[in-house]
């Protein structure tokens, strides 16, 4: 199962990392989950822009803890403007970037609060 956890200012992420088969370097892209979190439909995403050549990585931005308690956390920080989940994609950007098997070129895909 393609799970990572990556490090972020607010201690280590977990989250769903999808490799393409073909051989890579690879451009990257974020999944920014929905409201509900990291869902199979996340997954499914993931996998299908990995199939489409991508390096994909989700981030888990419920990961740290009571699934409500970081979910008032997260809408917090998109209405504030800055925080953790904003330093949490952050990191997953900085994480894909130093990944060998990355071209250097990041893009954000998102969904809902994404």
């Amino acid at each position: 199962m393609p799970k990572v956890t990556y490090p972020a200012p607010a201690g280590p992420l977990p989250g769903y990392l999808a490799t393409p088969t073909t051989e890579g370097p690879w451009p990257a892209v974020i999944v920014v989950q929905d409201v509900r979190g990291m869902t199979a439909d996340v997954r499914r995403t993931s996998d299908r822009l990995a199939a489409a050549g991508y390096l994909t990585l989700a981030p888990a931005l419920y990961g740290r803890g009571l699934k409500i308690r970081c979910m008032i956390a997260t809408m917090r920080t998109h209405f504030a403007g800055t925080g953790a989940a904003f330093d949490d994609i952050v990191a997953a950007r900085d994480h894909l970037l130093a990944d060998p098997d990355c071209t250097g070129k990041v893009g954000l895909v998102g969904f809902c609060m994404g």
